[in-house]
């Protein structure tokens, strides 16, 4: 049975990967990046196996509003989401800005929770529904010159953890 499928991320790496998987299985996959026609362009198979590219910034304190109309506009069913988008900020903390740390937070911690404010009264409606928030092994132990990276997964597992104690 298919699918919908939300990937946040989608646009490189391990996104694009999940993305195409979830696409051969037969589902449908709204595949996000920040810029989708760079993404589509660079990206031409998720197009071609059926997939459809979304305009999403997991950044934006807009996000859960943008996502819900995301979903509503694409069949108002959500089956699978997963939360993505994330990078790696490293160096020194006192070298960094605060813009920098922000932005670090905002993307690898608070934009999983923004998704999932959007998806989560779907799922909830339907009584069914699967999160993957993808995470990293510096979420568990941390490393010199990774410590906003790895703060920010910390912090990510523990709002797995108490999401799925739920």
């Amino acid at each position: 049975m298919s699918q919908t499928w939300l990937i946040t991320g989608a646009s490189s790496g391990l996104g694009t990967a999940i993305a195409e998987s979830a696409l051969r299985a037969g589902n449908k996959v709204l595949a996000t990046a920040r810029n989708p026609g760079k993404a589509a362009s660079e990206n031409p198979q998720i197009e071609a196996l059926g997939g459809i590219w979304v305009s999403l910034d997991v950044t934006q304190v807009e996000t859960a509003h943008h996502v819900e109309t995301i979903v509503r506009e694409n069949g108002g069913s959500i089956d699978v989401v997963v939360n993505n988008a994330g990078y790696s900020l490293l160096g020194s903390i006192e070298d960094m800005s605060e813009d920098e740390i922000e932005s670090q937070l905002s993307t690898n911690l608070k934009g999983p929770i923004r998704v999932l404010k959007g998806v989560l009264p779907f799922m909830r409606a339907q009584r069914s529904g699967t999160v993957v928030n993808i995470s990293s092994s510096a979420g568990v132990q941390a490393f010199p010159a990774c410590g906003m990276y790895a703060g920010s997964k910390f912090a990510l597992e523990g709002e797995i953890k108490s999401f799925c104690s739920v």
